[in-house]
């Protein structure tokens, strides 16, 4: 979410909700406006006016965007700086951008650039080979110990999924040349990986069959961002699922004997996070489960079939929330109390994962009678050092549930000749517009 606060103090106010990742917030000079740059799946970039809190799509995959006088100054997730012409008062391009450089170092999808109002820039040099991070996969006791680790090449911290026999584990790999993700296997008996997706700009967020037979992901393959499954065993063709649903699909799920699929639908804008359900046989039609105002992400279905977990920022924060599956309208639990993000059932159904506000795993209890109920809340263990991600889930549980799979970027080594670099009155070389004018 967005917030304001007056420039002399006073309360703080939330003027943009959104379940997409912020990854950076930037004013509009002379406008009561900001540039926002978000991820929720794919990167974009939106303007966002103060007086209306209206939101308008700049239509750039901009990591991060400034304004400096009439030019909009953008860098992406591959490394480029462009730029190209900007109407501050329609906050609005008015043009084809221009290519000003590559070779800008990316921190998991995160330009090191800055732009100053006078249009100085500083940048740290990458270039593709150090775009993303190395990423090791710790297995994680539930004292916290680790005793057993994997390396990966560049990731985004969107979702991993095991399997369901907890051999296989699938994540989404970028490219670091061009940016793009596919999903790769992990066999986790000799570490040897797997490239699964060959079509699309972006796959992520992976879940598993009940069978372990099927893989079911996001992708952009079709152009809109939407669900798709592909043979585990990389066979065949990746097929789309067909939705009757006008919005980006993400977060689908499987519930525990395939009569089900749970899905998320989002596009960015407030409110629009919601989870629905569709039969995998039989009437299709979708099936609104949670469809509020607030944002709902993160659906899961309890090994029993009978529970549905999600997180809810409805209280003003993300909690986690359970109801009855498939009729949740039926009753509504909120198990966590100081936050909570990425809930995971424990296989056994008798343990609910979770992580809160400061970082810690949480494992509730939760009894398996006729009516949802919680006993003790036990925190395991801390777990900012690895990867998270407050619209999805980026660890995974082992069947015995006493262990935990866990991203942690491990920095890449320092790339010879890389430095910062300052950079001024470049915009009058490029023929955008001066600053100012």
């Amino acid at each position: 979410s967005v917030y304001s606060i007056p420039d002399g103090g006073g309360p703080v106010r939330r003027v943009y909700r959104t379940s997409a990742t912020i990854l950076e917030v930037a004013p509009v000079p002379r406008a009561r406006a900001v540039l926002v740059s978000a991820m929720a799946g794919t990167v974009s970039a939106f303007a966002l006016d103060l007086d209306t809190d209206s939101v308008r799509d700049l239509g750039v995959d901009a990591a991060a965007a400034w304004v400096v006088g009439e030019t909009l100054v953008y860098a992406t997730s591959t490394g480029r700086l462009l730029a190209v012409p900007f109407d501050t008062r329609r906050l609005a391009v008015r043009g084809p951008p221009i290519s000003i450089l590559q070779g800008i170092r990316v921190d998991r999808g995160l330009p090191e650039a800055t732009v100053g109002r006078d249009g100085t820039l500083l940048y740290t040099e990458g270039g593709a080979s150090r775009a993303g991070e190395q990423v090791k996969i710790a297995s994680v006791a539930r004292d916290g110990g680790v005793d057993m680790t994997w390396t990966m090449g560049s990731t985004l911290d969107w979702s991993i999924a095991l399997s369901q026999d907890g051999s296989r584990l699938a994540l989404s790999v970028v490219d670091s040349t061009t940016g793009n993700s596919n999903l790769f296997l992990i066999r986790l008996a000799d570490g040897i990986s797997t490239r699964l997706t060959f079509t699309g700009t972006q796959n992520f967020q992976p879940a598993w069959s009940p069978d372990d037979t099927t893989i079911l992901y996001v992708s952009d393959a079709g152009g809109p961002i939407g669900l798709w499954t592909k043979h585990a065993d990389g066979s065949g063709q990746a097929m789309p699922v067909q939705l009757p649903e006008s919005r980006s699909v993400f977060d689908g799920g499987w519930s525990p004997d395939g009569s089900w699929l749970v899905y998320r639908t989002d596009t960015g804008a407030e409110g629009d996070a919601d989870i629905l359900a569709v039969r995998t046989r039989g009437d299709t039609t979708p099936v609104p489960l949670v469809t509020s105002d607030a944002q709902e992400v993160s659906p899961a279905i309890s090994p029993d079939g009978r529970w549905l977990t999600y997180v809810s920022d409805e209280s003003g924060r993300p909690e986690i929330h359970v109801r009855p599956f498939p009729n949740t309208s039926t009753g509504m639990w909120q198990v966590s109390t100081d936050g909570g993000i990425e809930p995971r059932w424990s296989h056994s159904g008798r343990e609910l994962f979770y992580r809160n506000a400061a970082g810690d795993l949480v494992a509730v209890a939760v009894s398996d009678g006729p009516t949802f109920t919680t006993g003790a809340h036990t925190t395991l263990f801390d777990t900012r050092r690895y990867s998270a991600n407050p619209v999805s889930r980026t660890y995974a549980v082992t069947p015995d549930d006493q262990h935990f799979l866990f991203l942690q970027p491990l920095s890449e080594p320092e790339a010879a000749g890389g430095g910062l670099v300052l950079m001024r009155d470049w915009l009058q070389a490029v023929g955008t517009g001066a600053p100012g004018r």
